[in-house]
Parts: structure tokens; sequence; C-alpha cells
């Protein structure tokens, strides 16, 4: 199975010492002209929470990057007041905001392009209390029509009722003719841990039978609790995840495997000290954004040791 990066369905080339740093990803340099995406003081998105990925499309001229993002004014309280904006590029470090994308409460969205239509995922927060995700989808990035309420929690599993409580943070994409979602599951007194779903049409949903795919991990570690899936990238076979963990606070990691059923933590763990990592390829580059002071900021991946990040 060969995943796709954004609109493109090649595979991506990269090099052998790319693959070895992505594997041994250690910590992150950030870009010196960060945030490429600023909070806006006064308006909807004076505090910016849980970006979305980052689409890379070539052919698509000054807005050939596209990203989103969830951002709130004044206080979080129970997230009904955060909303999923956008933002374009034609480099991929000067962005322009394009403003709120939809005015129903939605945070944590991911975007993906099937056959020239965009089709975004988002933690529906207009349902409270909160449970489930919900689809939207466009032709142009701008106008969003809703496809209502298409994953919720489910009972019994193993460990029993570990999704029970609500699901969260989706990372979908589309390849050939089958929908593929990580996602975070909550319930019966369990933090969160990561599952995987597969679709026929991006709306219904089937639950592999072997999740969770990462539950937590070794007690005492940084990611002992609370495992949630951030990005993905497929490079020559392997998968590489991005996900945060919880132990005294929370930080990111990577995970990579041959399959995306059974993952391998990386050597370097924890890799960041923020929640969110989104990592994207464009051609032969791979970066990442997160959040940082003031906005959304642009990092540069870097193999094995750490380094502090601003």
């Amino acid at each position: 199975m060969s995943i796709k990066i954004a609109a493109s369905a090649s595979r991506l080339r990269m090099g052998a010492p790319l693959i070895r740093s992505l594997r041994k990803l250690g910590s992150i340099r950030a870009y010196s002209g960060n945030p490429v995406v600023s909070e806006s003081p006064a308006e909807w998105d004076e505090h910016m929470r849980e970006i979305g990925n980052v689409l890379y499309e070539p052919d698509a001229g000054e807005s050939k990057y596209k990203m989103t993002y969830s951002g709130y004014a004044g206080d979080y309280g129970d997230g009904t007041t955060v909303y999923v904006g956008g933002a374009i590029s034609a480099d991929g470090f000067s962005w322009t905001k394009t403003g709120k994308l939809i005015t129903r409460a939605l945070e944590d969205p991911y975007v993906v392009v099937v056959d020239g239509v965009y089709h975004l995922f988002a933690e529906d927060k207009a349902d409270v209390p909160f449970r489930g995700l919900r689809r939207y989808h466009s032709s142009d990035f701008i106008t969003w029509v809703d496809d209502g309420d298409v994953f919720d929690p489910q009972g019994g599993g193993d460990p029993d009722g570990w999704e029970s409580q609500d699901v969260s943070s989706p990372v979908v994409w589309h390849d050939g003719d089958i929908w593929y979602m990580l996602y975070e599951g909550r319930g019966n007194g369990y933090g969160g841990m990561i599952g995987l779903a597969t679709s026929d049409d991006g709306l219904n949903w089937r639950r592999e039978a072997t999740n969770p795919v990462q539950g937590y991990g070794t007690p005492g570690e940084w990611d002992e609790a609370n495992n949630v899936p951030d990005s993905l990238l497929e490079l020559k076979g392997t998968y590489y995840m991005t996900y945060h963990g919880y132990k005294d606070t929370y930080q990111s990691g990577i995970s990579w495997g041959t399959t995306l059923l059974n993952w391998q933590r990386g050597e370097y763990n924890p890799i960041d000290t923020v929640e969110t990592l989104m990592l994207f390829a464009d051609g032969d580059d791979i970066r990442g954004t997160r959040l940082c002071n003031g906005g959304i900021g642009l990092y540069f991946p870097l193999p094995g040791g750490r380094i502090n990040v601003t």
C-alpha cells in the first residue's frame, strides 16, 4: 500500500540518509522567520491550538501549500467557540490566511484530497459533550459542505471500553479505492490510544480488529499515557507517524513501521517539547509545523541528539 502525501499519487524518492534521519529523528530546528502564520489579536483566532496538516499541490500556483488550524478568542472554555481556519502559500515560508473556513465549532482538522475534492475531518466541538468526528468537503478550499457525523465512540475492544467516551485527532488519507484513518480513542478510565479504521467512501468506517495499533508507552517513560496521532508519511515502504504522548506534560515523538498495524517507537524520542508536530513533504524536502510563540512555526527535522527550539 502506497500512501499519498497531499495530492500527489507518486511515492517520495528519498535518499538513504534522510530515511535514516527520520527513523532516528531526534530534534527539530526552528525557521528564523517564525511564526509563519500569526495569531490575530482581538480576532476569532487570537489564540491558536490543534493545527492541521499541510497539503502540497505543486500545480496550484500561489496556493500550492495549504494548511488548516484551530483558533479561538478569549477563554477556550468547553471548546464550543473554537473554529477551523486556513492559510495558503506559494513557497511554504510566506503564508496568507484565508479566514474562518467553517462556522460550526471544530478543532484538530485534517484534510485529504480525493479526485480534486478536499475532504476535511475534525473533532465536532458543537456536539456537547464532545464525542466524535465530522467531515466536510470543498472544491476550492473556501466553501465547505457539511457531510455530517462520520465516526463515533464504540464500546468493547481490548482493553475493554478504551474508545467508549470519545474519538478524536483524525489522520486521514486515501489510496486506491480505500480510505484510512488513524485516530485517538478514550474511555473507561483509559487515556488516549491510537486506533486504525478503513472505509470505501470516507463516510462509513470499519475498525481494525487488532486496535489499538499503538497503546501506552513503557511505564515511567515520557509517553506512558495518552498516545495521540498527529501526522503520517510513507517513504520507500516505511511509514512514519508523529504522535504526542503524556507523562508529566505532553511531548512529541515518532513511530515507524512497515505496516500500519505494528509500530516501533523512535530511538531518540521525545523529539519536541510541545504536543503536536506535523511533518509534510514537498518534492525531496521534509519539513514540519507546530505551535510556537505567536502562532504556527516552521521546523526542520534533525537526526539524533537533542537541541532546544524556540
